[in-house]
């Protein structure tokens, strides 16, 4: 989420500049390059997994003049960018994934993101599903586009509500009617996992430039031959259209989605992993190294990745069994500009009585999934990598008296892991507390520079230091109660 919160009260506006990147380092923990051996399926043993999907296009939006009848705000970066048109159009997907036993449904959103209150509000529409199809959890993420309508009520003109009200009743709709699409659509088949490197394609802007580089799928094949379904995890922001941008996007994982479909005629439904510390896809050049225009851009980046997934050769196949568990916590609000908005009805959320400096928290959870060995973290919010994989920003951290913590790697006992970030809930960038870093006069409000030079604008778009400490409690909790 590249915006300062400020800006929506104070009229600031934020262009984030993106500095050079370096390839994950296996000696900082996180993925590795090997090919993960995950439980084998058994001759029998048969998953079965549903699709649904539903575009989330505005009812006056009119693709012979390509334009709105009514104002929408683009998401993601600054206030009052109203949309000119539409690129490519947002959607909703789920899986139901069942082994037989354990049913869920997971679900991504082509959006900035979707608050846990407004994500309770799908799930209680869903009662009946959940009952016919005896869901033991339905869990919905955002992609994260900076290219899509405003969903959180941010990016609207300063002091107000972005949100558009008939848009979020077709969201909350969209997603219903995937998932109810998804459970009646289930089909019998073997699931595989896999992962590809994806080269120089990422870039990390903040120390200590840590990062997961391969793009992960779990790959449904039904028994009847049809086209499957791909379950597609990567580690970026989907914002290669940059802030210039005004047209309504999915942005890379459109592109991506529909190469994968033509080649192979399966479905796809992306969730965006550890994409804190402003992971982005690198401008893409043309062949004599100037950039690409970004409509063009957009569409490279998204190919390229979906190349990567053609290219997995090394599959394993995952025996049918599903470990899901859910903990529900709360995190002190200390940012400020959240309670202002909160105050004034721009963020869905409610706070409650807590600590901290205001005396309010926010309710959230996480959650840990496990399909077929492979462990997935779904995170409420942009989790810096290092906080999942390791690595530190070592001398110049700027808050190296920080309380010590572990990360979910250690926690979970998995170098492995897969994060699902931005899952039921959207917490803002969740930072490591060791650099975390406030402006002394008026934090949260401007972005601090600390004594390095650094400056730490993710703080502003944050709950406050607490988060990751409650976040790897959770964790911690989850790992106990799987035994």
């Amino acid at each position: 989420m590249k915006r300062m919160l400020s800006a929506f009260l104070a009229g600031t506006l934020f262009c984030t500049s993106i500095c050079g990147c370096s390839s994950f380092a296996p000696d900082k923990g996180g993925p590795q390059g090997d090919a993960r051996q995950a439980p084998q399926g058994k001759g029998g043993g048969y998953w079965t997994v549903g699709f649904g999907s539903a575009a989330l296009v505005p009812d006056d939006y009119d693709p012979v003049t390509d334009s709105f009848a009514n104002t929408y705000y683009i998401a993601g970066y600054r206030n009052d960018n109203v949309a000119t048109g539409m690129l490519d159009p947002q959607f909703a997907r789920a899986a139901f994934i069942s082994d037989g036993s354990t049913s869920i449904v997971v679900a991504a959103v082509d959006c900035v993101g979707l608050l846990k209150a407004f994500v309770d509000e799908i799930k209680a529409g869903l009662s009946d599903i959940v009952k016919e199809y005896n869901l033991s959890a339905i869990h919905i993420a955002s992609t994260h586009t900076h290219a899509g309508i405003d969903t959180l009520g941010l990016w609207g003109p300063v002091g107000r509500d972005g949100k558009n009200e008939a848009f979020m009743e077709k969201v909350k709709l969209g997603v219903q009617s995937a998932i109810r699409q998804a459970c009646k659509s289930a089909r019998e088949g073997k699931l595989y996992y896999g992962k590809a490197d994806t080269g120089d394609l990422q870039r990390d802007s903040r120390p200590p430039y840590v990062y997961d580089k391969y793009i992960h799928r779990f790959r449904f094949e039904p028994i009847d031959g049809t086209p499957g379904l791909q379950i597609i995890t990567y580690g970026s922001h989907p914002e290669a259209l940059r802030s210039e941008n005004s047209r309504v996007s999915a942005d890379f994982p459109c592109y991506m989605g529909r190469k994968i479909k033509n080649a192979t005629g399966d479905d796809f439904i992306f969730f965006a992993g550890a994409v804190g510390g402003l992971i982005s896809t690198k401008r893409q050049l043309d062949e004599s190294g100037n950039e690409l225009p970004l409509e063009q851009d957009v569409v490279v980046v998204g190919e390229k990745l979906a190349d990567c997934l053609l290219s997995i050769a090394d599959e394993v196949e995952l025996k049918p069994e599903i470990k899901d568990n859910t903990h529900k916590f709360s995190v002190n609000l200390d940012n400020k500009v959240y309670v202002l908005l909160s105050s004034l009805g721009v963020l869905g959320s409610k706070p409650i009585p807590g600590g901290g400096k205001y005396g309010l928290a926010l309710e959230t959870q996480a959650s840990l999934l496990s399909l077929g060995g492979i462990n997935i973290a779904l995170v409420p919010g942009e989790l810096f990598p290092e906080l999942a994989y390791g690595g530190s920003a070592g001398e110049i951290a700027a808050n190296p008296g920080a309380e010590p913590y572990r990360t979910l790697v250690e926690i979970i006992g998995d170098r492995d892991l897969l994060v699902w970030g931005l899952c039921d809930d959207e917490l803002g960038y969740i930072v490591a507390p060791n650099d975390f870093f406030l402006h002394p006069e008026n934090p949260y409000f401007e972005r601090g520079t600390d004594s390095f030079g650094r400056s730490h604008y993710e703080e502003t778009n944050s709950v406050g230091i607490e988060v990751y400490y409650r976040l790897s409690e959770a964790f911690e909790e989850l790992v106990k109660r799987r035994g």
